[in-house]
């Protein structure tokens, strides 16, 4: 995939199974092109062309018998011309593709058009004289719309389009058919799509009822009324299936559920799922923008991402089939199917239900949430306008050997750290670290400043050699044998405040430490262990229920050994969205994207995700530059995805929404706590610097200052664990990291 993105950065272009220069004078394509067009592009008599990842600018234009397919279904396309066909096979144009001129589809022989979502016509479309039916499914025309003459044994379908002009049809056999939903025509409809026919909106007040409105591949189950109750207004609840297909794996299914507010805000959020997912009844997303989307108005949806958990067991056994082999449908579906067509076909049915289009769609999501909302933006920049990615766990592949690290790190009964022990190692960071934003008040903003040597906590009595050894593997990133970064370390600050007793602790050492299930059995012992480490590499990785991960598992504490780095990527870089290349497409077409991370995360380091933005600042000249797509805000205290000591609980759906909307970028986000105090959390690199006067317990005592950079200061704990911005880059162009994808 990593081809893809580069193909739009250094524009090489592919045409006819050739390598043309940068920025080509036009183009002859009777195979496949990609990348950037300065001219037309003709595809000559007899021959098939395929277009996906292209600008071209000048006019596309389709010759007699030639066939042509525009895919912009996973990464966008603009015709800065017009695209014209005569006398051809046919003209298709699929998914985010945007058209600044007209387009005309003349006495073509089969289906031809446009189906979407995200479809983008500036001009008129005009499809008259075919032998084959008209589509016009899913997108927006800011002309007319021109059905006439077309004579075929299917009707043509005009369905779910907003026209800016008129919808003109006419001496069409079969008449015209909007299959899936009513049209939005701001000027006239005549002819065969006449008001009275149904191809514009009813205006009636949509009912919970279970009709599919004949969206592809949607089954509905359940349409449940639920009354107001609190702060969550009234709505419909929508349970049902998307058949899953494509993507190079058999078909699957996923469920969704779908919540649809009464009155609605013309907004579509999705909402991620955590772990390894396997049920619509839970999410992974910002507990304030859960809270609060509803009443705000937005059409909500999840998903269970194409399999459901089975509850006897803590075990994924969905991985595996009955006879050992991989269910690639369901793991397809979990790394990124489930997600993409879902979204299609629930903003489908989203317009169709309420007879009205969506105007801005947004992904919010923490954890596997948070990789899912990055995995939108790099494989399907067309679904989404803006994206929440929360403590995303963006690198899954590599995650699993600091998963190992961690859990492998305090298990034996000389390296196990009390609770009890763990505060007063809170409180020897706390000193060290605690002022070093300017102000002791018990936040720790930039962890990787520390200096903190877990062996000077020997000399000082709190822990003994074993456990300053546990705790040095759990700071210190991992690396492969010649010392390449493999996957950034720990957080040392707020160990028993974040959650890192129950997540790498637990609450006793192992009790048979060299055993397969060093805890006393599957599924117990610390979440590092029990959900990244042992299951993970079991089923995902090994895809052996018995392989013993305690013992056979090619990683000694911090170093990984190649072979466990190469099936890796092998089995599990699918589910990667960590390649900054790679969300190019979606930042070029004026994505917006809010990150954010907590400070102390003993699950998903915070430092990974630091890694993400330092190279995409590298990439993207800069980090002012960047802050004009993407701002990523550290949350200092904060565990995974909530929790800790700090004013942790903040809205990031309205602050990209007026991100999007109105081009208001958010400086500073105001984070709260239930005792009361208010902090602002800055954009990366800020730290947020105390005003010299007023309460600390204030966000007005605070300021975001755009010419701070204190949080690129790197102290040992930071060194150990790899969070500078040389680790970082060494890691985008090494051969084991985004350099050998």
């Amino acid at each position: 995939m990593r081809g893809l993105a580069l193909a739009l950065l250094v524009s090489i272009i592919l045409c006819c199974g050739n390598a043309f220069p940068a920025h080509a004078r036009g183009a002859t394509c009777s195979d496949t092109l990609s990348g950037i067009i300065d001219g037309d592009v003709n595809v000559p008599r007899n021959s098939s062309c395929t277009m996906s990842d292209v600008t071209v600018n000048g006019n596309v234009k389709v010759a007699e018998h030639a066939s042509l397919t525009i895919d912009a279904t996973q990464q966008p396309a603009t015709i800065n011309g017009d695209i014209q066909a005569q006398g051809c096979n046919f003209a298709l144009l699929k998914g985010g593709v945007n058209v600044v001129g007209n387009v005309q589809i003349q006495s073509c022989a089969y289906q031809s058009g446009f189906v979407g979502p995200g479809i983008n016509i500036d001009g008129n479309f005009i499809c008259w004289q075919n032998s084959g039916p008209c589509e016009a499914d899913l997108g927006s025309v800011g002309g007319d719309v021109r059905i006439k003459g077309n004579q075929s044994s299917e009707a043509s379908d005009v369905s779910l389009v907003q026209i800016r002009g008129d919808l003109v049809c006419q001496q069409n056999s079969p008449a015209p058919t909007h299959v899936f939903g009513p049209d939005w025509v701001r000027g006239s409809p005549s002819g065969q799509c006449t008001i009275h026919l149904g191809f514009t909106p009813t205006g009636a007040a949509p009912a919970c009822t279970t009709a599919s409105f004949n969206v592809p591949n949607l089954t509905i189950t359940s349409a449940t009324p639920v009354a107001t109750a609190g702060t969550v207004p009234a709505h419909c609840q929508i349970i049902g299936a998307i058949a899953t297909s494509g993507e190079g794996a058999d078909p699957g299914s996923a469920l969704f559920r779908l919540n649809l507010p009464t009155t609605w805000n013309n907004h579509f959020m999705f909402e991620g799922c955590g772990g390894n997912c396997g049920s619509i009844t839970s999410v992974s997303v910002n507990a304030v923008d859960n809270n609060e989307a509803l009443g705000l108005g937005y059409a909500v949806v999840n998903t269970d991402t194409g399999h459901e958990q089975d509850p006897s067991t803590p075990d994924p056994t969905w991985i595996l089939l009955p006879n050992g082999a991989p269910n690639e449908p369901a793991i397809i579906d979990f790394y990124y199917r489930a997600v993409h067509q879902v979204t299609v076909a629930t903003k489908q049915f989203v317009e169709a239900y309420y007879s009205q289009p969506i105007s801005y769609a947004y992904f919010d999501g923490c954890s596997t949430g948070g990789r899912q909302s990055m995995m939108e933006g790099k494989r399907y920049p067309v679904d989404y306008d803006g994206l929440v990615v929360g403590d995303p766990a963006i690198s899954l592949a590599y995650a699993r050997t600091s998963g190992f690290k961690q859990a492998q790190a305090f298990k034996t009964p000389s390296a196990w750290i009390p609770y009890s022990t763990v505060a007063l190692v809170d409180q020897a960071v706390k000193e060290n670290c605690d002022a070093l934003d300017g102000v002791a008040d018990g936040l720790i903003q930039n962890p990787a400043y520390c200096s903190v040597n877990p062996s000077a906590l020997v000399s000082s009595g709190i822990l003994t050699s074993g456990q300053a050894a546990g705790l040095r593997s759990y700071i210190t990133r991992n690396t492969d044998p010649s010392g390449l970064p493999v996957y950034p370390g720990m957080p040392i600050s707020d160990l028993s405040t974040s959650g890192f007793e129950g997540i790498n602790d637990y609450s006793a050492p192992a009790s048979d430490p060299t055993g397969a299930e060093p805890w006393g059995g599957v599924g117990k012992g610390p979440v590092a262990w029990t959900l990244t480490a042992d299951p993970g590499i079991r089923y995902y990785v090994e895809q052996n229920v018995s392989f013993d991960v305690n013992n056979d598992w090619p990683q000694q504490a911090n170093v990984v050994q190649d072979s466990a780095l190469a099936l890796l990527r092998e089995r599990q870089g699918a589910a990667n969205s960590d390649n900054p290349y790679q969300i190019a497409n979606f930042l070029e077409k004026g994505g917006k994207i809010i990150m954010y991370h907590g400070g102390s995360d003993p699950l998903i380091t915070p430092f990974r995700t630091v890694w993400y933005y330092q190279e995409l600042a590298s990439l993207h000249g800069g980090y002012d530059r960047l802050q004009n797509s993407v701002r990523f805000f550290m949350v200092p205290g904060m565990g995974h995805c909530s929790g800790g000591v700090s004013p942790n609980s903040f809205e990031t759906l309205q602050a990209l929404d007026d991100w999007v909307t109105k081009d208001i970028p958010p400086d500073g986000i105001v984070a709260s706590a239930t005792n009361g105090r208010t902090m602002p959390l800055c954009k990366y690199p800020e730290e947020a610097s105390y005003n010299g006067s007023g309460d600390v317990n204030a966000a007005s005592s605070w300021s975001c200052r755009p010419d701070d950079r204190r949080m690129l200061l790197v102290g040992p704990d930071g060194r150990f664990a790899g969070a500078t911005r040389e680790t970082a880059l060494e890691y985008l162009n090494s051969p084991i990291g985004i350099g050998g994808e």
